[in-house]
Parts: structure tokens; sequence; C-alpha cells
């Protein structure tokens, strides 16, 4: 999964996709 599915509007209005996407980078670097 890769921020490049998402526009920048679909992070706009979603903040949340954001907030998950931020969680799932974080956990493939800590994995």
């Amino acid at each position: 999964m890769t921020s490049s599915n998402f526009t920048a509007s679909d992070v706009v209005l979603n903040p949340h996709v954001f907030h998950d996407l931020e969680i799932l980078r974080a956990w493939k670097d800590n994995e």
C-alpha cells in the first residue's frame, strides 16, 4: 500500500486516512 493511491484531496477530506498511512509507514519502518 502506497500513498500514491491517495490524492491531496483525499487526505484533506479524510484526515484519518493520512493518519492510518502514517501508522502503516511507522510500522513498516519498525518491522
